[in-house]
């Protein structure tokens, strides 16, 4: 006859906490934020990954800002061309 099997203990799950990122190159140092870690590795390594987010988001929204401004000068170029050629044309304004 077999023994029974005992059950192996769950590992339990690793607790986390609240760790305060902040940016020490100011003086004094600047909050930036606040993250929930296993441990201080864990936290940066969290920390990093929202900065790099943030500043993902921030480029797109600059990227964003750029491409409609150039519409409106492309536009703007348009219409001064046809303006030009008007002129040119002896059609314009004057």
């Amino acid at each position: 006859m077999k023994a029974p099997m005992t059950k192996r203990p769950k590992p339990r799950p690793a607790t986390t906490s609240s760790w305060d990122i902040y940016l020490a190159r100011h003086s004094p140092a600047k909050w930036i934020g606040t993250v929930e870690a296993v441990d201080a590795d864990a936290a940066i390594e969290q920390a990093v990954k929202q900065l790099m987010q943030r500043a993902l988001t921030v480029l797109q929204q600059e990227v964003r800002t750029i491409r409609n401004e150039i519409a409106h000068i492309r536009a703007d170029i348009g219409m001064l061309a046809a303006r030009i050629e008007a002129i040119e044309k002896g059609g314009g304004r004057r």
